[in-house]
């Protein structure tokens, strides 16, 4: 047998190197790249609460020291509320009914803000991250939204409100809106860091 050349060892030296860095890639991508964890809220009046991944149970009234929504709804009051506290953990929306609101995070997803309103006629309010609340049309201005319909006429001016501050609906892999019905929904935007 012929001894190898430099040129065949470096050949040869360089292919099992490649070879070795590709397997090392193959087990690391066999890992998952991240891990979640979830924080969960179900309206329920004065008495809603956020479950922490940990198991701890945080109630939302007395975490942000009042319990009035004033003129919002209070199911979209105390939700967007505790949204919003899970956000400023990290946490994004992946799920929201009627009641229950789901979110996850990871350490690779920016930090969200959300706002949201609920169509209640004149009393229709915008509530803000920081359960802050705006009526869309406020307390003693003429009524604009004639011959227009009432409720879109409030969703659109909402929207509009909310889309001024930076706020954007959400699309599911659906593609429709994330969580806009026929009275309510949500927006959301990143917080810049």
């Amino acid at each position: 047998m012929k001894p190898m050349s430099r040129r065949t060892s470096f050949r040869i030296g360089a292919l099992s190197t490649s070879a070795l860095a590709s397997g090392v890639t193959l087990a690391q991508s066999a890992q998952p790249e991240q891990a979640f964890e979830y924080a969960s809220a179900r309206f329920d009046n004065d008495t809603t609460c956020i479950v922490w991944p940990d198991g701890s149970v945080e109630k939302v009234a007395t975490t942000i020291g009042r319990k009035d929504p004033g003129t919002a709804d209070i199911r979209i009051w105390y939700l967007t509320v505790a949204m919003n506290l899970m956000a400023r953990k990290g946490f994004q929306v992946v799920y929201i009914d009627n009641k229950d609101v789901v979110m996850s995070r990871s350490g690779t997803r920016p930090v969200r803000e959300y706002a949201a309103v609920r169509f209640t006629g004149d009393n229709t309010s915008i509530v803000w991250p920081d359960g802050a609340l705006e009526r869309v049309l406020p307390a003693g201005t003429k009524k604009s939204y004639q011959p227009a319909d009432i409720r879109m006429w409030f969703v659109t001016v909402a929207m509009s409100s909310m889309g001024r501050r930076g706020f954007r609906p959400v699309r599911l892999d659906r593609d429709m809106f994330w969580r806009m019905d026929t009275v309510d929904f949500w927006m959301e935007r990143e917080v810049n860091g």
